[in-house]
């Protein structure tokens, strides 16, 4: 049997039971005995149902609670999440903004010492030739300073 039709079962006896009480108490003052019993029964059956959705409502509601609390804390996690990165970038920018300047003057300094390097190499003869050009080639980019100091060491 389904959950949906153990739910219609339960409410079609919920309804049958309370249309019962219902007209059992309009002729509470002239009860039968067999009447009465069957008006305890159904008023204790009806008392006993509500406990349990009572019961099943609570749980259901310090679940609710439960997860409203974990949302609020994941909420305030990606509040605190976007903050660090919106400082971290905020960071970064400015790292970025420093680094250009060393960045122009790191160049402009290779740059020159690459020329002259050359011309220095111009004025060389054999192994200080190869030197200059090593120092040059580093300067250029064209090989790493590992290279190069791999290169001058045998």
């Amino acid at each position: 049997m389904s959950r949906r039709t153990r739910a219609a079962d339960r409410e079609l006896g919920r309804i049958r039971r309370r249309e019962s009480l219902a007209v059992l108490l309009a002729r509470a003052d002239r009860l039968l005995p067999t009447e009465a019993d069957l008006l305890r029964v159904l008023v204790e059956t009806e008392l006993a149902a509500a406990d349990r959705t009572r019961r099943t409502a609570g749980g259901q509601t310090a679940a609710v609670s439960r997860l409203r609390a974990r949302v609020e804390a994941a909420d305030a996690a990606i509040v605190e999440t976007e903050a660090d990165r919106d400082r971290a970038q905020q960071a970064l920018r400015r790292l970025r903004e420093q680094h250009r300047g060393v960045e122009a003057a790191y160049v402009e300094h290779l740059a020159t010492a690459a020329v002259l390097a050359d011309a220095l190499g111009h004025g060389l003869a054999g192994d200080d030739r190869h030197l200059a050009e090593t120092i040059r080639r580093v300067c250029t980019g064209e090989i790493t300073p590992r290279q190069a100091l791999a290169a001058t060491a045998h």
